[in-house]
C-alpha cells in the first residue's frame, strides 16, 4: 500500500513498520516475506537518495525517505546495512547540496 509506495507522510511512517515488525515476530510464515520486503524497502530507499542528489533538489518525500531508513534501522531486529553510498547522500543532502526548498523543515534533522 502507501508504506510500499512510499506515500506515507513520515508521522504515519512508525506506526506502519512497527505493524511489518510484529508480523515479522508473530508470525513465522511471514518472516521470509518481511525480511525480502526489507531488503527490497532498503534498495528503493538508497535509490531515492541518489536520484535526490544527483539532480540536486528534493520534494516531501525525500522526508519520507531518510525517515523511513532511520525507522528500519531502529527496528528491534533492524539490519540495516548502511552502504557508503547512503552515507554520502545523507552529507551531501546535509552540507546543502540539494535543495530543500520545497521540504518540510524536518528533513534536515532526520538525515
Amino acid at each position: 500500500g502507501r508504506l510500499a509506495a512510499f506515500a506515507l507522510p513520515a508521522d504515519e511512517v512508525r506506526t506502519a513498520l512497527r505493524v511489518v515488525e510484529q508480523l515479522h515476530h508473530g508470525v513465522a510464515a511471514c518472516r521470509a516475506q518481511v525480511e525480502a520486503w526489507r531488503d527490497a524497502t532498503q534498495k528503493t530507499l538508497e535509490s531515492m537518495l541518489l536520484t535526490y542528489v544527483r539532480k540536486g533538489e528534493a520534494t516531501d518525500a525525500l522526508d519520507t525517505c531518510i525517515f523511513m531508513l532511520g525507522e528500519l534501522g531502529l527496528e528491534e531486529d533492524g539490519e540495516v546495512v548502511v552502504s557508503a553510498r547512503i552515507v554520502s547522500a545523507l552529507q551531501s543532502i546535509c552540507a546543502g547540496d540539494v535543495d530543500l526548498s520545497n521540504c518540510t523543515s524536518r528533513l534536515r534533522g532526520h538525515a
